[in-house]
């Protein structure tokens, strides 16, 4: 990715309130985490991208206050 689209995209997400965050977490523990939680597939849990899907939603859920 470009440094103009890395630039873009920031400004899109500054525009629309949104923020990108880095946590540190043992992925053994949050995908045992998201699982429990019904939130990811056990089959998944090895799985970087389902793992992250998984976390965006079980965060948008807690922010939503549902």
């Amino acid at each position: 990715m470009s440094g103009a689209t890395r630039q873009r995209r920031l400004r899109q997400r500054q525009r629309d309130g949104l923020a990108v965050f880095q946590i540190e977490a043992s992925v053994f523990a949050l995908a045992d985490a998201l699982t429990a939680a019904g939130w990811l597939q056990a089959w998944d849990s090895d799985n970087h991208a389902a793992i992250q899907a998984a976390l965006d939603r079980a965060i948008q859920h807690l922010v939503a206050g549902e």
